[in-house]
């Protein structure tokens, strides 16, 4: 095991790499390009975490893991791209990446982590596919640019604070299947103008 210098630029991976270690390029602040081979399995935690000039990052579909706080603070990171065949998006995995405009969540996804989009500030659109089932506390919270959001049928729970202080986000979408709201799971998003809530939920709790 080596150690990385703080001021590599680019990165490309060994085809044979089966995971990158738990704070291998944690505060490479010059790290501009990094290319993840197909067969990576997993990221670990700070894995990447303050890398401030990382613009991009494609996410082979061979990778089922994206550890804790993974890529957070990468302040200048636009473009995520998950494939199919992740599994698991850590707890702050892309908190505080406000640069970040768009996400889509792949279907094979079945927990977003808690705070793992928290304080993306520039984050605009989110779209979660079917397959999702859970998502965890503050996953969303403070992404003060995100108007809209539809919560797919597979979800069946959002817990607390998932979306609170979402203070733009207008329109929400749950579909026929959900069956907890946690507490403040829309606290504070004073632009909420209508919800509808599907007959399957059997809880609603205190400031949701």
């Amino acid at each position: 095991l080596q150690t990385v210098p703080k001021d590599v630029t680019h990165v490309r991976f060994h085809p044979s790499l089966l995971e990158v270690c738990n704070n291998a390029f944690h505060s490479c602040k010059s790290l501009r390009e990094v290319v993840l081979n197909s067969g990576l399995r997993e990221i670990g935690e700070y894995a990447f975490r303050d890398c401030t000039v990382l613009q991009s990052i494609s996410i082979p579909s061979t990778v089922t893991k994206i550890g804790y706080t993974a890529f957070h603070g990468c302040s200048s990171l636009t473009e995520v791209v998950l494939n199919e065949g992740l599994m698991e998006i850590g707890d702050s995995a892309f908190g505080g990446c406000n640069a970040l405009q768009s996400i889509t969540i792949p279907s094979t996804v079945e927990k977003i982590g808690s705070a793992a989009f928290s304080y993306c500030t520039g984050l605009r659109e989110v779209v979660l596919s079917d397959g999702l089932k859970k998502i965890n506390q503050s996953a969303f919270q403070f992404c003060s640019s995100l108007q809209s959001i539809i919560i797919p049928s597979t979800v069946t729970e959002i817990e607390s604070e998932a979306f609170a202080y979402c203070d733009i986000l207008r329109h929400v979408v749950l579909n026929y299947g959900i069956k907890r709201i946690k507490q403040y799971a829309f606290g504070d998003c004073t632009s909420l103008e209508r919800i509808s809530i599907p007959s399957t939920v059997i809880e609603i709790e205190e400031y949701a």
